[in-house]
């Protein structure tokens, strides 16, 4: 688990809530087809990961929340997005292999993607962390070791380690970062988001203890209004590989 999930403890472990488990209530206590920040969350990531979509893939979702609560709302959702779901029948009974007939082993790990989604009272979203395959959390943890292993590297050396680990955006790129940021597609979430500042992260000059740790991203500050009218600021994080969202933080 990295850096942005391990701080999601403040969570009560009280109740966890599994989608796939509702016990049968009236239609007239309550509707089973409407919008909530449950269905809001396919949106969430339909707007930073599409690539997930049209390829038969589960996603779980799963809340924690004091019992004793009325559960009319609902701060915290984690989300893990599947090759298949290990609870599902593909996972009890794995599929064969359509030319030796033999049966194929269970991947170790199927998650593709995990993550948090943090909402203050009023709905509006407080804190994203985003881990997983998707958004290339072992690339960017091997390249921090690499460069950490090398103190004696300038600068520019840390920099073509990252290039030449796959990274599309490094410090070079920022142009082409900044038109790959659609923040309007998380405009539910965000409101009208403008963009305040970009700036790439990178590894603490010091070259002492863990100094790229933390680093090697790109940090966008932005300013959005909500529905409300009030303005709230946000921090975004994107990996350097595809640019991708790795958290969201509200500004106070």
């Amino acid at each position: 688990m990295s850096k942005y999930l391990n701080k999601t403890a403040a969570f009560p472990l009280l109740a966890i809530l599994f989608l796939s488990a509702w016990f049968p209530i009236s239609p007239a206590q309550i509707s089973n087809d409407q919008d909530t920040v449950l269905t809001g969350v396919p949106i969430f990531l339909r707007a930073f990961y599409p690539e997930l979509f049209g390829k038969n893939l589960d996603l779980n979702l799963r809340t924690t929340h004091p019992i004793d609560d009325s559960w009319r709302q609902i701060y915290g959702i984690r989300f893990d997005v599947y090759l298949y779901n290990p609870l599902s029948e593909r996972m009890l009974n794995p599929p064969y292999d359509a030319k030796t007939g033999k049966q194929l082993s269970p991947l170790e790990n199927p998650v593709l993607l995990e993550g948090l989604l943090s909402f203050n009272r009023d709905g509006s979203l407080q804190q994203t962390y985003v881990d997983g395959e998707v958004v290339h959390t072992k690339q960017n943890q091997a390249i921090q070791e690499l460069i950490e292993s090398h103190p004696e590297w300038s600068e520019d050396q840390e920099i073509h380690a990252l290039k030449e680990a796959g990274a599309k955006y490094g410090p070079a790129d920022k142009e082409q970062f900044i038109k790959s940021l659609h923040l309007e597609k998380a405009e539910r979430f965000l409101g009208r988001a403008k963009i305040l500042s970009v700036d790439f992260n990178s590894p603490s000059p010091d070259h002492e203890g863990n100094f790229a740790a933390g680093a090697l991203d790109w940090a966008v500050h932005a300013e959005a209004e909500l529905p409300d009218g009030a303005h709230v600021k946000y921090l975004l994080s994107f990996e350097p590989f595809d640019g991708k969202l790795v958290g969201i933080h509200r500004m106070g």
